[in-house]
Order: C-alpha cells, then structure tokens, then sequence
C-alpha cells in the first residue's frame, strides 16, 4: 500500500464542495510576499491544506535507519474521512439522515479540529505555559508524600498518566535522587514537538476519547439565504463562546454550556449545534446578517487560508491582507522544513 507522505489537514473531498468544476477552489492569502498576488486566486485543491509528514510518526532501528509509519492518516480516512461522505451528501442535498449520520458528522468534525497545524502551534503553545507549574506542582506533591526517600517507579508511571489523562502531555519522570541527599530529584522528560501531538491526538480521537462525545450533541443544518454564501478555511471547524454582547472568544470547551459548534459543509450548508440548547429546525435559513456574522468568525479563525467558492469582497475588509515578503518567505520556510525539524526532535525525545 502506498505510504502517504504528503497529508492534507482539510480533506479534499471537502473541498470539492467549495468547488464548481471540482478542481480548483478559491483562496484568500491573509500573508503574501507582494502587491501583484491576486487577492482572490483560483487554486488546485490538491495544492491546498497539506504538509508533508505533517502525520508521519518516526522512529529509528539499531542500525540508525529511520523508519516512518503513516497508520495515522489512514486512520483519519478509514474511521473518519469516509464514513463522513455519505453523511454531508445527505446533509447537503437535504436528504434523510440516521442518528449514525449525525454521529459520523459530528465526529469528522472533532478531526477537524484537532488536525490542523493550527490546533498544533495552539497545543504546543499550551503545553509550553502549563508544563512548569505542573511539574513543580507534582514534585511538591511527592516531597510531601515521600519525605526522606525517592518515590518508588509504580508511583512515577503513576505521575506519567495523570500527565497524560488530566493535561495530555506525554512524558517520563526520572529519578535523579542521590542516596547521599535527604531530598528528592526528579527531571520531568517531553519533547513537546509531533510526536506528543499525534500521540495526543490519538488518545482523543480513539473510540473511548474525548472527541466522539461530540455526537451528543443537538447537530443540525442551517443554510444560506439567496445569494449567500459559506466560506471555508484551512481551519474550517469553529469552537467560539459568547464574552459580550457582539464578541466572540475561540477556544470554547467542546462541552461548554452555550459554546457555539460549527463548520461549513459547502457554500450553502453550515453544521451546527449550541452546547446545552435545543436543537435548531433543520434547513433553517439564516438571515443575510447571521450568514456574515459566521463568516466574519470563519475569517478571523483561519491561519492563513480562505476559500470560497467564489470570490467575496466583504472578506478582505474583515481581515485585510499583511503583504510582508520576509514574513511569507519564512513562513514558507518553516512548512518546507517542518518534516527535518520534527524528526530529530522525535529521534531525541
């Protein structure tokens, strides 16, 4: 079977929909090297949304041979990707849908959102700011429980759990303690890199995590108002919760009372659900204003890409483009080197 190196974060069978011929979808760049970049550019979808290796886990033999595993992606396709096909047909067309319909929705939209580097840049960022204080917090709590003597390793893979279960950090605990010191020395060992993020997400998406909870929730279908239309983004499902009157924060819990759930389907079908609330009519036509205002957030949340089926001028007014060269050729450089980055932090972790 062909290893799938080269990973797209959002589907191509999803964006076809967001597609006239098929092929090609159009993107807003929020960075670009120049003024002569079209604001709107028709784009190949197979060149959009994809990184290489961006799901490849990597190890290496005795013989210092590097080996690579793409178990992940084919896991997104087989258990999410396509059971969800048949289910947004349905939700598109308007057609009849099983509760094992919504479910399959609901679930492609937790990959959704965990699979883009987006929620990466987000997780490592997380883990970076809470790491210190869990770790000194942990070993506080063992020199209470341990006085004069190190804690034995069954508690350590212990502590290793809780790090995983409560914080989803993947590490080891190590103990350094001297027999000639009367204090405990513990080092607390994590690449915070891919690896701890492909790890995270399996735990989360796995039959039991976190992430099929999601089908409990009151799914609908809303849809566009004549001569409307959904946009998408390299970050297509959205998790926001209410701080005012008009504003929006993301980063809602998935189970949040009155956070706010969703994602286009295609240019006129928009997935919903509002944790805790009754379940909207479905095909329940938004208001010209409402479809905007879920545009509006769609182009805030994207990391760099907007898509549309066609062209939208209100877009760049929500979010004009940053024409930067040195930032765009860096940014470049950064997905061109992701893969050689990663791996030698998961060679060395």
């Amino acid at each position: 079977m062909t290893f799938r190196a080269l990973n797209h974060f959002v589907p191509e069978l999803y964006l076809k929909r967001f597609s006239e011929d098929g092929i090609k979808v159009f993107e807003y760049r929020t960075v670009v090297k120049h003024e002569k970049v079209p604001i709107w550019n028709p784009v190949a979808i197979r060149k959009l949304a994809r990184l290489k290796h961006l799901y490849s886990f990597v190890d290496e033999d005795a013989d210092g041979v590097i080996d690579r595993s793409d178990h992940l992606e084919k896991f997104f396709d087989s258990q999410f990707e396509a059971p969800a096909e048949e289910a947004i047909q349905r939700a598109v067309c308007g057609d009849c849908m099983t509760p094992d319909h919504w479910r399959k929705l609901a679930w492609f939209f937790g990959l959704q959102l965990l699979r883009t580097p987006a929620h990466y840049i987000h997780t490592r960022n997380w883990w970076s700011s809470n790491m210190k204080q869990a770790t000194e917090s942990y070993t506080e709590a063992l020199k209470q429980m341990f006085p004069s003597s190190p804690p034995p390793p069954e508690v350590l893979r212990e502590v290793e759990k809780q790090f995983l279960t409560e914080l989803g950090i993947p590490l080891t605990v190590i103990d350094e303690s001297k027999p000639d010191e009367n204090q405990i020395r513990l080092r607390f060992n994590s690449v915070i890199g891919r690896r701890a993020w492909l790890v995270e997400l399996k735990r989360q998406l796995a039959a039991n995590g976190i992430a099929r909870g999601l089908a409990d929730h009151k799914w609908t279908v809303l849809r566009a108002p004549a001569g409307e239309m959904f946009v998408t983004s390299d970050r297509p499902a959205v998790n926001i919760h209410k701080v005012g009157p008009k504003s929006w924060e993301f980063g809602a819990g998935w189970y949040q009372p009155g956070a706010v759930l969703y994602m286009p389907l295609s240019p006129h079908c928009l997935l919903f659900t509002q944790v805790g609330q009754p379940r909207i009519s479905r095909d329940f036509v938004l208001t010209t204003e409402k479809l905007r205002e879920v545009n509006r957030t769609m182009v805030a949340g994207a990391m760099r890409s907007i898509l549309a089926l066609r062209p939208l001028d209100y877009v760049e007014a929500i979010r004009p483009r940053q024409v930067n060269f040195e930032k765009a050729t860096r940014e470049e450089l950064d997905f061109a080197n992701w893969d050689e980055a990663q791996t030698l932090g998961d060679l060395n972790r």
